[in-house]
């Protein structure tokens, strides 16, 4: 945690890294591509291809050899990697984990299970909601188009477009992974989603954000846990950030980035034996909107996305925790898996990162009126919730506070605490405002 509360503070910039354990660790450089000196690296550590372990490292002026790496990786994430090494033939070294790659017995576990999913016949639609960003949607629509999975549609959503810029990219683009592209009308981003679970005509639907690019195995990795947990009816996906150049892009980061404190574990969440209080309650959270996955007959019967939540509408948010929370609620299964990576742009301004933390506090509190608007009852599971919140949100202890530090900027909390204020109004706005779109 020292190293990361470094995160917007010194004002360098801070490199992205992947490496594999199984082809050798490399030096880290003290500069980034630009030739700016670093403050130091979110480094991704795969083994044999698998995302294992996110480290925070310092990189000192000399760079970061290869040793030091190690050290870092061994000390952070030693555990988990050292398990993957010898599962795949490795004698368990106490002075360190190897510095000049491995070679496998067999092909590693993780590589077998992609080798069964994309053998699979199970096709998946991938959703890219945007609006009125082609460049953002054409670098995530990239990423797309090298996806190792055989059985991939994309579907392009156009939100309430202001011109057909994104159109005219994706009817005259030659893809190798094929790409259907709808308009919806509507603003807003619930509706888009919406849009989507209408018009998606496979098994599974996927949904990423247009300022994501996604790992090659991102949509195997997501029919693999469908595959894998048949009961299972969403899967959500880890994202990571893709570059921390500025403080505020950093900053993010410290404030629990995407993740918010899930990780690198893989857990199931059974709506059937976690009790609704727990359901009501995601922090660390479920999962989150830009990377999430559904059987599309249980969304379908969940009734989709509500449509006063979620971005473009007056509460900013909350339409991914509502649908987490809504099918736990039900009974059903969620599956978390980081191995479904996605990477992430993160706002680059102070004032984009202040205006996104109040949109998240107007969001959370906009959920949890939606949740009383439609089921009183809970009402009292949230009022025993209250003690833990409160502490989590202004306590020091919590799950998403530790990684402030004092050093974290006031105005960025008190944006967020202004929207944990005034999230149940905006809600109600936007119900009047979702009631005088259906009148149309």
């Amino acid at each position: 945690m020292t190293v990361q509360l470094e995160l917007g503070v010194a004002q360098r910039p801070w490199m992205v890294a992947e490496v594999d354990l199984a082809d050798g660790l490399p030096a880290l450089p003290a500069v980034d591509g630009t030739g700016q000196p670093v403050g130091g690296a979110f480094v991704l550590v795969r083994v044999f291809g698998e995302p294992v372990a996110g480290l925070w490292v310092a990189v000192p002026d000399a760079g970061l050899s290869p040793e030091e790496l190690g050290r870092a990786a061994d000390a952070q994430a030693g555990r988990e990697l050292r398990a993957r090494l010898r599962a795949a033939g490795w004698r368990d070294d106490p002075a360190g984990l190897p510095l000049n790659g491995v070679l496998p017995d067999s092909r590693p576990a993780w590589l077998r299970g992609l080798d069964a999913a994309e053998a699979s016949p199970v096709n998946l639609t991938a959703v890219v909601c945007t609006r009125d960003r082609p460049a953002d949607a054409r670098r995530c629509l990239d990423s797309l188009q090298e996806q190792s999975y055989p059985r991939l549609t994309v579907l392009v959503v156009d939100n309430a477009p202001r011109d057909d810029r994104i159109r005219q990219f994706v009817e005259s683009g030659q893809f190798r992974v094929p790409v259907r592209y709808v308009a919806e009308p509507v603003p807003g981003l619930s509706h888009a989603r919406n849009r989507a679970v209408a018009e998606c005509e496979t098994e599974l639907i996927a949904f990423l954000d247009d300022d994501e690019v996604a790992c090659r195995y991102w949509a195997s990795e997501l029919v693999h846990s469908f595959i894998e947990e048949p009961a299972v009816d969403c899967v959500a996906g880890l994202i990571a950030p893709r570059e921390l150049r500025t403080p505020a892009q950093q900053l993010y980061e410290r404030f629990g980035g995407h993740s918010k404190g899930r990780g690198f574990g893989p857990m199931i969440f059974d709506g059937r034996q976690m009790g609704k209080t727990r359901a009501l309650f995601p922090l660390p959270p479920f999962g989150t909107g830009a990377n999430m996955a559904f059987r599309l007959a249980a969304i379908r019967e969940l009734g989709g996305f509500d449509t006063a939540l979620g971005a473009g509408a007056a509460t900013r948010g909350g339409e991914d925790t509502d649908i987490f929370s809504t099918l736990l609620l039900d009974g059903r299964r969620i599956a978390y898996r980081p191995t479904a990576l996605l990477w992430h742009y993160h706002r680059s301004t102070h004032e984009g990162l202040r205006s996104q933390l109040y949109g998240y506090g107007l969001g959370l509190t906009a959920f949890y009126t939606a949740v009383v608007s439609r089921h009183p009852l809970h009402a009292f599971r949230l009022l025993a919730l209250a003690p833990r919140a409160i502490r989590e949100v202004l306590g020091s202890g919590g799950v998403r506070a530790q990684t402030f530090g004092e050093s974290f900027p006031a105005d960025l909390l008190a944006a967020n605490r202004s929207g944990l204020v005034h999230g149940p109004a905006a809600y109600w706005r936007a119900r009047r405002q979702q009631r005088r779109v259906a009148g149309r």
